[in-house]
């Protein structure tokens, strides 16, 4: 599995890796920060709760969202990968039938001098015909 430094990470997972710390490490800090200073937990309390209201709803949403991201990510792999071998089948049916015309002309070439050659000699044998005669 290749592993990735967190500044390769897209900005969707930075964000889920910062909601996660905040709402499973600095709330709770905050909340037993406030409780040991004898703060009024009233409006703290609010406070608090209306962002970790916030959070619980977009966390599943954002982690919707990454988990859409890594499979798009996959079929577009998928999709460039079947396409690189698409082209390379086309490549070679290009090279062999480059490769066969150059053979068609070649043998084209050949069969004409074959029909010239077959004329001289038909020629040569009706002079032979003549001669012997």
């Amino acid at each position: 599995m290749d592993f990735k430094t967190v500044r390769e990470f897209h900005w969707i997972t930075k964000t889920v890796i910062l909601l996660t710390v905040f709402v499973l490490v600095v709330i709770p800090a905050i909340a037993i920060v406030a409780s040991i200073l004898g703060l009024s937990i009233n409006g703290l309390g609010m406070i608090l709760f209306s962002s970790l209201s916030i959070l619980v709803q977009l966390f599943p949403i954002i982690l919707i969202v990454i988990v859409l991201c890594i499979i798009g990510a996959h079929v577009k792999a998928w999709i460039e990968k079947y396409m690189d071998a698409m082209l390379s089948k086309m490549d070679l049916l290009a090279e062999s039938r480059s490769t066969v015309e150059n053979t068609n002309a070649g043998l084209a070439v050949m069969s004409s001098r074959m029909e010239e050659i077959e004329k001289k000699v038909n020629n040569i044998s009706d002079l032979l015909e003549k001669v012997s005669e």
